[in-house]
């Protein structure tokens, strides 16, 4: 009876007609029906991987090698022209997260890697060549990992973080009556010292008051709106705080999780949809079950139902009847099990993309260190 003896490494694994059956367009085949009698070939492969192909030419069931990666499984399935669906259905998850995570990996791998070149471009002009303003312009938009970069984005940073709470803290009403107060103050002794002075007799002085009125002259056109009803515009000061993102984008972190939430649109238009069919059920339950009193309106309980869902629970409205308590404790737990079962893949994604971008930037500064440590001793000689 003919056979076929593969060799890899230092094991011999024997195939007959009938295993190979299993695989008819797979390489094993196709080398047992080569003319050639002696059918005794050797490769330099995966043992582990081979020893799984082999039973499974035998039992019919193909399991991934515990103590092998999935990713070289899958080269091994590749090589030896095996179709990974053949696989069994405990371990064809593992092929498919695999997958998935690679496809993710290689489109955040090109968008890393291209920044990580324009970086790499700048830091190959020599500095010395730069002009000032381009020096400059580098620390300003933290385009190098300089001290004098990192300073500026903490600076920065914190600056705008102050801005932000000083307009916080200017909302507050015995804030704004102090400020209005002095102000008025201000007015009348400048029209007392205007017309004591006359306008031709300084300069210099006509011109600082005319400054002073201009300035205190836009801060009560801010008074007079916020106690208009344009209140609301004075607050379009706090979407400075905007200017955080510009920051941000640089760290490793910002931009992983930007990708994550990018990469994860359709899971998140699911959980979404999902959130959005169970306000709508709970809603309507809860308000032809509830009174008036504690749930007067629809939208009323929409609201409800999202912060139910959410595990919120203002308090502002909760159901009293038996009834409502049920539907209530129904939609918490619907709420919980959809965020159990949504959140844990933007997770997974952020974890795995975010150990990547940490080592390939570790490694880019040591590949620079040993640049800049070779050059050091080359200009020592020359």
């Amino acid at each position: 009876m003919e056979e076929l003896i593969v060799k890899v490494g230092e094991e011999e694994f024997s195939f007959s007609a009938t295993s190979l059956e299993k695989i008819p367009d797979s390489y094993l085949k196709r080398l047992f029906l080569q003319e050639n009698k002696c059918k005794t070939v050797a490769f330099s492969r995966c043992r582990e991987s081979f020893r799984a192909i082999h039973e499974f030419c035998f039992s019919g069931k193909l399991h991934t090698p515990k103590n092998v990666c999935v990713g070289k499984f899958k080269e091994e399935l590749d090589f030896w022209g095996i179709d990974d669906s053949t696989v069994e259905e405990c371990c064809l998850r593992k092929i498919y997260d695999y997958d998935l995570q690679q496809k993710s990996l290689l489109k955040f791998k090109s968008d890393f890697s291209r920044r990580e070149m324009k970086c790499e471009e700048q830091d190959n002009n020599n500095i010395s060549t730069k002009s000032l303003r381009q020096q400059i312009w580098e620390i300003l938009d933290y385009k190098n990992d300089s001290l004098y970069a990192k300073v500026y984005l903490i600076l920065s940073t914190l600056v705008v973080l102050a801005s932000c709470i000083m307009i916080a803290v200017s909302t507050l009403p015995e804030i704004r009556s102090t400020l209005i107060m002095e102000t008025e103050n201000k007015n009348r002794t400048n029209l007392q010292l205007q017309s004591q002075n006359s306008p031709s007799s300084n300069v210099h002085y006509a011109l600082s008051l005319t400054a002073n009125y201009i300035r205190y002259g836009i801060f009560f056109f801010e008074i007079n709106i916020a106690e208009s009803n344009f209140e609301f515009l004075l607050y379009f000061q706090m979407f400075r705080i905007l200017r955080l993102l510009r920051s941000l984008n640089r760290l490793i972190a910002f931009r992983v999780l930007r990708y994550s939430v990018r990469n994860g649109r359709k899971d998140l238009a699911l959980m979404l949809s999902y959130m959005f069919i169970g306000m709508l059920i709970f809603s309507n339950f809860i308000y032809f079950f509830e009174s008036d009193e504690n749930i007067p309106t629809m939208f009323d309980a929409w609201w409800w139902s999202l912060v139910t869902m959410t595990t919120v629970g203002y308090g502002d409205m909760y159901p009293k009847s038996i009834t409502g308590k049920v539907i209530g404790g129904m939609c918490a737990i619907y709420g919980v099990l959809m965020f159990a079962m949504t959140v844990p893949i933007f997770v997974n994604t952020f974890h795995s993309l975010y150990k990547y971008a940490v080592f390939a930037n570790m490694q880019s500064k040591k590949i620079k260190r040993k640049e800049e440590e070779s050059e050091i001793p080359a200009e020592k000689k020359a």
